[in-house]
């Protein structure tokens, strides 16, 4: 990511536990409705990653070009068919000639196909005859830009929240399907070394992306999760912790991250409802339930 701008996305959660885990048991069939929400945790979960993985590479390509920092402040990504776009630049200030178009204005724009977030291209800007006769690579960059304004106003509002932490905040910003624009805070951090769990919100924010509607604190606290290293230099056998706040579901940003670091899978997480697994292959399993872990734990009564 861009090392003047962004920060490598870290930090961990309250009773958070690094350790080596193996399964309790055989993963096991969730209940329908469970299943069926797991599934969109874990689609939003690659989203998240393939999010934070083109600004952390386009932001680095940024750098290297020797582009305008001051004009490259802020980022918003947008996917469309079978590409996702990179926006980089910013909003006009009072600081700015009276000439400067209002709005967010995105100098800087790059593009990775869908699924392959390292695989990133320069888009150049288009000329003045294109913009008269567009091709079909600057319709597409077109019905990108259009949706730019409003999940940069959502970025804008939402990373302008206090962070608890006294961290700069990493921050993604999705559109749904009912119209509603559902942005993330994660506290950001450059350790390459520690697994970045916790700290974060998930921020539900009406179409035009400038009132917030909902804000949900996805862990309680945010401390850093060392990867686990043997006495011979070996990695761990999996990762572990507990998140303990109000969902029966591990939070899609857990997810986005465990796959974006190496060393994050497989991974345990508890939840209310009980213990899921993270896989290699990037797969979300239910283990066992958490009244079913007590069971199995609690001394067995002498005969």
């Amino acid at each position: 990511m861009m090392k003047a701008m962004r920060l490598k996305f870290l930090p961990a959660l309250g009773l958070t536990l690094a350790m080596p885990l193996a399964a309790r048991q055989a993963p096991r069939p969730m209940p329908t409705t469970l299943e069926q929400a797991a599934k969109g945790r874990i689609a939003r979960g690659q989203e998240i990653y393939e999010y934070e993985r083109l600004a952390w590479v386009a932001s680095d390509m940024l750098v290297a070009s020797h582009a305008d920092p001051k004009e490259a402040g802020m980022w918003v990504e947008v996917p469309s068919r079978d590409r996702r776009y990179i926006f980089f630049g910013r909003f006009k200030t009072p600081q700015d000639p009276v000439n400067r178009p209002e709005g967010f204005g995105a100098p800087y724009v790059f593009w990775a196909p869908i699924g392959k977030p390292d695989e990133v291209h320069l888009v150049p800007v288009p000329s003045s005859e294109q913009a008269k006769t567009p091709d079909e690579e600057t319709k597409r960059l077109t019905a990108a830009a259009s949706e730019v304004e409003p999940l940069a106003l959502a970025a804008d509002l939402i990373r302008k929240q206090p962070s608890p932490w006294h961290m700069p905040w990493n921050y993604d910003v999705f559109r749904e399907k009912d119209g509603t624009i559902t942005g993330y805070l994660m506290p950001g951090n450059t350790d390459g070394g520690v697994l970045p769990i916790g700290g974060d919100f998930r921020i539900t924010l009406d179409a035009s992306g400038t009132k917030i509607l909902k804000t949900v604190t996805l862990h309680k606290s945010c401390l850093p999760m060392k990867f686990q290293v043997g006495p011979n230099g070996e990695q761990a056998v999996a990762g572990y912790h507990t998140h303990t706040l109000d969902e029966d579901l591990p939070p899609e940003t857990d997810l986005g991250i465990l796959h974006l670091y190496p060393g994050g899978v497989p991974h345990f997480l508890m939840t209310r409802y009980g213990l899921f697994e993270f896989t290699k292959d990037y797969d979300l399993r239910f283990v066992e339930t958490k009244d079913e872990m007590v069971t199995a734990d609690r001394p067995k009564a002498e005969p």
